[in-house]
């Protein structure tokens, strides 16, 4: 590799990371307003109760889920309506504390800003 060619990875890398603390440092921020504060977790929850996407054997992939608040919806209204072998599994770049409040007994796999839940 060229002296350019690692300079340029090199400050694409700590770009990367500075994206990275930004949305980890907000992400607390995030969910006490919009999630907590607006409601926007208690809107989605009723859109999806209201909704036909919630299916037995359903596989949900959240793809950049931030604090999770999607997957933790559809995840708890999946066991409410007895969803059996539903699958969900979700991921983003930040390092947040992601799915608190999931049920325990779920197999829970975390690495480095990722989570994944599978019922």
């Amino acid at each position: 590799m060229t002296h350019k060619n690692q300079t340029e990875t090199q400050r694409q890398n700590e770009s990367r990371e500075k994206v990275k603390q930004l949305y980890t440092e907000r992400a607390s921020f995030y969910d006490r307003f919009f999630i907590n504060f607006l409601g926007w977790g208690r809107e989605l929850e009723a859109f999806f109760r209201e909704s036909d996407y919630l299916a037995p054997n359903m596989k949900v992939l959240d793809a950049g889920c931030g604090t999770g608040i999607v997957t933790k919806v559809l995840y708890k209204l999946a066991l409410e309506k007895s969803c059996e072998k539903s699958s969900f599994c979700a991921f983003d770049l930040t390092e947040v504390e992601h799915f608190q409040g999931v049920d325990k007994g779920t197999r829970c796999s975390e690495h480095r800003g990722e989570a994944s839940r599978r019922t």
